[in-house]
This record gives structure tokens, C-alpha cells and sequence, in this order.
């Protein structure tokens, strides 16, 4: 116990050469930030809570400025949707004419639309579930369709 300062004091002496990947453990470790508010007030500021929570330190403005990888995410992950019939989802804008956006969106083909037209067509493809779909077949968006998969690896 120190007198002088009335606290504990823990001192650390790194004298080898693991004292290199003592230091560097932490600089590559990220950014760590906790911030607590309390108030009365019930709506949030969802952008003032993201910029206070940022901190981007040396080593990773580095890696940003040179653009070199942060992460990797293996394997691919295929997002698939999911809608009853005839319940496509369908973007447009105010300016569009409502005629055109219910036409286009009961002829809009999707995955799930395009799964169905496989399973009734190709024997193989019935033996695959529609989850399990991306890890032996690939959507083509311009087609609109299906296909085998050459190489890669992706799940649903």
C-alpha cells in the first residue's frame, strides 16, 4: 500500500523479448469504448451514440489509409429471402405509376420464386433444401435462376 498516494500501484517490468508481443498485443487489440447515459428524455440519437462510441486509433487509420483487410468473413453468407405468394417486395417512388409497380412487382422472380422453378424441373435440386440451396448452387441475378456451382462455398 502506497502512503504517499493512498492507492495500490501494480508495476510491471517487461524485460524480455516477449515484452515486444506484450505491446503489440494491444495495439492491434481495437477499439474499446463504453459510454453510459441516463435521462429522462425516451428517443435516442442514434448517430451521436455511434460517432461517441467511434475511435479509430493509430494502427487502424493505417490500416484503413493502405486498405489493407480488417476482418474476413468465410464462409459467404447468402441472404435468402423468404415471402408468401405474390408477396415479392417490390421498391418504388412517389413518382411511379401504381399500375407499373403492381405489374412489376407480380412478374419480379426471386430466389425462393426461381427454387421452385428448379425443384419442378431438376431432379437434383429437389434433394436439397431451400436453406442448403447456396452451398451446391449459385443465383444468377440477370437470369434469374439457379445454376450448379463451380467452385467456392457459400451457405443460406
Amino acid at each position: 500500500m502506497n502512503f504517499r498516494y493512498n492507492c495500490h500501484i501494480n508495476v510491471e517490468i517487461c524485460a524480455t523479448v516477449e515484452a515486444v508481443k506484450y505491446i503489440h498485443k494491444y495495439i492491434y487489440k481495437g477499439h474499446d469504448r463504453t459510454t453510459i447515459g441516463l435521462s429522462d428524455e425516451q428517443q435516442c440519437d442514434e448517430v451521436k451514440e455511434y460517432l461517441d462510441a467511434h475511435y479509430v486509433g493509430s494502427v487502424e487509420s493505417c490500416y484503413h489509409i493502405f486498405e489493407f483487410a480488417m476482418h474476413a468473413e468465410k464462409p459467404t453468407v447468402y441472404r435468402l429471402p423468404v415471402h408468401l405468394e405474390d408477396q415479392q417486395l417490390v421498391y418504388f417512388t412517389l413518382d411511379d405509376n401504381l399500375n407499373d409497380v403492381l405489374e412489376r412487382g407480380a412478374t419480379k422472380e426471386t430466389p425462393l420464386t426461381a427454387w421452385f422453378k428448379i425443384n419442378h424441373s431438376n431432379h437434383e435440386a429437389r434433394d436439397t433444401t431451400y436453406q442448403n440451396f447456396p452451398q451446391s448452387w449459385v443465383y444468377n441475378s440477370k437470369t434469374k435462376s439457379w445454376k450448379p456451382r463451380q467452385q467456392g462455398y457459400a451457405i443460406g
